[in-house]
């Protein structure tokens, strides 16, 4: 599997901010809830 570059690598953990986001609020959504939307540990 390819790494994604910078730039890649930031919009998917932006899609997956906003994903996490509407599914449970910005109060209750954890740096670790990002992460796993965004599938990255």
């Amino acid at each position: 599997m390819q790494r994604l570059g910078r730039r890649e690598r930031r919009e998917q953990i932006l899609v997956a901010a906003t994903r996490a986001f509407a599914r449970t609020g910005f109060e209750a959504t954890s740096l670790d809830d990002v992460a796993r939307e965004a599938g990255i540990t």
